[in-house]
């Protein structure tokens, strides 16, 4: 079911997700599959606004760090998003660390999110 995609897409959409965990949830429905990427999308773009908030924090949060991160990676492997879900355990073991590697990793999150958004404009159009 993931050939509604082209070739170009598809091979984005797989770099950062788990297409057959999606298909499993959507049966391969491209409009649940973008609602689906859409609402995490909008949730996900919440908690790494948060995060960036808490980056930049002094002193630092390391426990709300931790905490929101720990959301963001549930939220990611709910839905296959296994790079962003890797990354946010990554944030979750570094709330400890400098601010300037925290922030480094928001940036990280925020380019991975717009490649979501990116895969979920490509179901929809696909419809």
């Amino acid at each position: 079911m993931t050939s509604h995609l082209d070739p170009i897409n598809l091979s984005e959409a797989s770099d950062h997700l788990n297409l057959a965990h999606l298909d499993d949830m959507t049966g391969g429905d491209n409009h649940l599959r973008a609602d689906i990427l859409g609402f995490f999308s909008e949730n996900a773009g919440h908690y790494i606004a948060e995060l960036s908030l808490l980056a930049k924090a002094s002193p630092p949060c390391a426990d709300a760090f931790r905490a929101m991160a720990h959301k963001l990676k549930g939220a990611a492997r709910a839905i296959g998003a296994y790079k962003i879900s890797g990354l946010a355990q990554k944030c979750e073991d570094m709330s400890d660390a400098p601010n300037t590697e925290k922030q480094a990793a928001v940036l990280e999150l925020q380019q991975m999110l717009s490649a979501i958004d990116h895969i979920a404009a490509g179901f929809s159009a696909s419809e």
